[in-house]
C-alpha cells in the first residue's frame, strides 16, 4: 500500500464525520463502526481512525507532535484484526481488544504500542 496524502478540506470534512460517527447507524462497515474515533497511544501521540467508504478498509491518521500528519490505509485482515504500511514500507499489524482498547505491533522490529480511546 501508498501513503495517502489528504489536503486539509479532506482532514476538516473528515472530522466531522468522526464527530457525527456515533450518530450514524448502519453503516454496513461492521468492523470499522468498533473503531472509528479518537485514540491515544501509549506513547501519548493522537492517532484518528476514520470510514474510508470501504468496508474492507478504514483510515489511520497519526498526528506526531511537530510533524505532519500521516494518513494511512488500514486493510481488516478479519473482524478483529487489521494491518496498514508506512511510509518507511514497514508493515503494522493490529488487533481490536476491546471497546476501548487497540494492539499495534511491527513484526519485524518487534515495536508494540497500545493505543486508547480518548
Amino acid at each position: 500500500m501508498k501513503r495517502n496524502m489528504i489536503s486539509p478540506l479532506a482532514r476538516l470534512l473528515l472530522l466531522a464525520v468522526l464527530m457525527l460517527a456515533p450518530a450514524i447507524a448502519g453503516t454496513d462497515q461492521p468492523y470499522s463502526d468498533k473503531v472509528v474515533g479518537y485514540w491515544v497511544s501509549s506513547s501519548g501521540t493522537p492517532i484518528s481512525l476514520a470510514y474510508s467508504g470501504d468496508a474492507s478498509t478504514f483510515l489511520v491518521q497519526i498526528q506526531v507532535p511537530n510533524q505532519p500528519t500521516t494518513d494511512y490505509v488500514a486493510t481488516w485482515v478479519d473482524g478483529t484484526r487489521f494491518s496498514y504500511t508506512t511510509s518507511d514500507g514497514s508493515t503494522i499489524n493490529g488487533w481490536v481488544n476491546d471497546a476501548n482498547r487497540i494492539s499495534v505491533f511491527n513484526p519485524a522490529t518487534n515495536w508494540k504500542a497500545e493505543w486508547h480511546r480518548r
